[in-house]
């Protein structure tokens, strides 16, 4: 298809027709297609007959074409053979064109691999590079650029394995240092991966393979991950993250199968006359170790872990939780997640026998940290940590394989078990926090509650555990509640100066109420705990905010479950206040709920009255009956005697 233009006699569009193309014809102007190089023409038509007669003549042309196979651009590369040039500096252009014209189809591509693999083509390019570099021929070197950046892009395993290899990698990334898209930018890759100091034998391997695949596996990620970032497509890159993750698996198996590599690594930990510096490498280490297995399937992740559990690495975890190194906890803490992730029984096993001896168990340390990290950050992943700890809603994977779909998570026993021990002995020292709260902590001038930062965090993220454990934890937590003072205390939260912790407050309550129990109905009627809600209610009428909408919605959601308990005491004690809050209706529907059981109350009595007195006068009656009866009775004896 040739299209010419009009106006200077330019040739617009050269498209050769194959047979293989598919042409679409739309709204009776237009015809659509797809070229080799993926792109999608259209030619548009004035008149749907100029239209009609060139598709009409495109598919007879279509149908005379023999079968083509793979479409290229010359019958040369659809041959079983391919040759390029040879490698100098004079053929780099020519090199450079045919590759390209070679690239545009599987076929041709998969015989260009093969060629560059026999003839060892890369390794013929390579010391272009410095003679280029020492000519200063800019224009050569993003020729070479292209040229290697093609070939890596024929995305055949063979070359990868072999461009990463020791001495063949510098060379490749020097080529790719320059792109012809950024003529003022040159990158510094052979620099960086030249640079030894970056690795750090920690243990020595006795494995040479495994540790040339932990090379090779860095040098595959720094090339997905920044020398071809920019134009890397999504089959080359999942190639790359196939030889990654293969490594990965192989890096994996040894380190947990070689016993001796696994007992010197954690002599090293536990031997305390070792400089931290020593230390603090072997636990970067295995934290880059837990993030590798993270990718990896279940049963690699099964045996990996377990095997550092009884190595102890969670005995670790207890030692440096305390260290002044924020990299060293975040590490740990990192490390514990994916082994909670991975298996929670694993940990909370742990945890049981340690709580059944003396001592800090690993529960006790993870909520004191908690409480007193300096890190923001790291405080809520202790918290993340205890909520995994305490979810009883989910599965571990192993657990899924091993039990039926119809049992429940209550059926574990270790589940049972950790929460026993932990609303026994740890859920006081955990809301200490707020517990400790009293009126002395309150400003007198406004009543406000102030806080550090630190110290509202803390009362937060306690509050939404709380939350989560009145939902999940059923009698537990309530027996908890029922003991402690904790509602007395989040009251006074709710006269925080910053608004999320009063609305933290605010959750903890409205969890309570639904669960829609009883039992928590009349602790929070006890508690008062609806004197300082219709006070924070007063103090944001009408502004139409979270705290104000928040407030209403609680009251809306005792209206609408009709919980009856809550409305009888709201109404009864606060009425004069609720009649106030006139611009919303919320409060005016509350009052005639309550009304209709007043109603509904008096008239249940009368009726209890009526069904009384009813019952005394056919009591009455019936004895009266009785007697009349009796007296016939004996007046027919009479008549009858005589």
């Amino acid at each position: 298809l040739v299209v010419i233009s009009e106006e200077n006699q330019q040739q617009i569009l050269y498209s050769r027709i194959y047979k293989e193309y598919i042409f679409r014809r739309q709204q009776e102007t237009l015809i659509l297609w797809t070229d080799q190089k993926n792109i999608e023409l259209a030619l548009s038509f004035q008149e749907s007959a100029g239209c009609f007669e060139v598709w009409n003549e495109i598919a007879a042309i279509q149908k005379d074409l023999p079968p083509s196979g793979n479409i290229t651009n010359d019958d040369y590369y659809d041959s079983d053979f391919i040759s390029l040039p040879e490698p100098t500096i004079a053929n780099l252009e020519e090199i450079e064109n045919t590759i390209n014209q070679a690239s545009r189809s599987i076929c041709s591509k998969d015989h260009l691999a093969q060629y560059v693999i026999s003839e060892h083509y890369i390794d013929k390019l390579i010391p272009l590079l410095e003679d280029c570099e020492d000519l200063d021929s800019t224009e050569d070197l993003y020729r070479l650029s292209a040229i290697m950046k093609a070939i890596i892009y024929l995305n055949d395993n063979i070359i990868y394995h072999h461009i990463l290899q020791d001495d063949i990698i510098l060379g490749v990334v020097g080529m790719l240092e320059r792109d012809r898209d950024f003529p003022n930018a040159k990158a510094s890759y052979r620099e960086y991966l030249s640079d030894k100091t970056r690795f750090k034998h920690v243990v020595s391997f006795n494995n040479p393979e495994i540790e040339a695949k932990i090379h090779q596996t860095y040098r595959a990620q720094y090339l997905k991950d920044v020398v071809l970032a920019r134009t890397i497509d999504d089959p080359n890159y999942s190639s790359l993250n196939s030889i990654i993750f293969f490594n990965y698996v192989a890096i994996v198996n040894f380190i947990q199968t070689d016993k001796q590599f696994l007992k010197n690594l954690f002599d090293i930990l536990n031997d305390k006359t070792n400089s931290i510096d020593k230390r603090k490498q072997v636990i970067m280490f295995l934290h880059e170790l837990c993030s590798v297995t993270k990718g990896l399937q279940y049963v690699y992740r099964d045996i990996f872990y377990k095997s550092l559990t009884e190595y102890g690495l969670l005995s670790i975890v207890e030692e440096f939780a305390y260290h002044e190194d924020i990299s060293i906890r975040l590490a740990l803490i990192s490390m514990l997640t994916n082994m909670l992730d991975h298996e929670t029984a694993l940990v909370r096993n742990y945890c049981i026998n340690q709580m059944k001896k003396e001592g800090k168990p690993l529960i006790e340390t993870i909520i004191d940290r908690f409480h007193s990290d300096s890190d923001s950050g790291i405080r809520s992943q202790y918290m993340d940590i205890l909520r995994i700890l305490l979810d009883t809603s989910t599965l571990d994977p192993n657990e899924v394989r091993k039990i039926s779909i119809t049992t429940t998570i209550q059926n574990k026993p270790e589940v049972d078990e950790f929460l026993d021990l932990f609303y026994e002995k740890y859920i006081n020292l955990l809301v200490k926090p707020i517990t400790d709260l009293t009126e002395a902590n309150l400003r007198i001038r406004r009543s406000e509650l102030y806080a550090t930062y630190e110290k509202n965090s803390t009362f937060f993220m306690i509050c939404e555990l709380l939350c989560f454990c009145i939902k999940n934890h059923s009698y537990r937590c309530k027996f908890f509640i029922l003991k402690s003072t904790i509602t007395e205390k989040i009251c006074l939260l709710l006269k925080s100066n910053e608004i999320y912790i009063r609305l933290s407050a605010l959750r903890y309550f409205r969890a309570c109420i639904s669960m829609k129990d009883e039992f928590y109905n009349k602790h929070l009627i006890k508690n008062s705990v609806f004197k300082p809600i219709l006070q924070m209610l007063t103090e944001t009428e009408k502004r139409n905010n979270l705290p104000n909408s928040a407030c209403l919605e609680l009251f809306v959601f005792i209206r609408m479950e009709n919980i009856k308990s809550l409305i009888v005491h709201i109404v009864s004690n606060y009425r004069e206040i609720l009649e106030t809050f006139n611009y919303v209706n919320v409060f005016e529907l509350l009052i005639a709920r309550y009304e209709q059981y007043q109603d509904s109350s008096e008239s249940a009595n009368n009726n209890d009255t009526t069904n009384k007195l009813s019952t005394t006068s056919t009591k009455i009656n019936d004895w009266g009956k009785a007697d009349e009866e009796e007296e016939a009775y004996f007046n027919d004896d009479d008549d009858e005697d005589e």
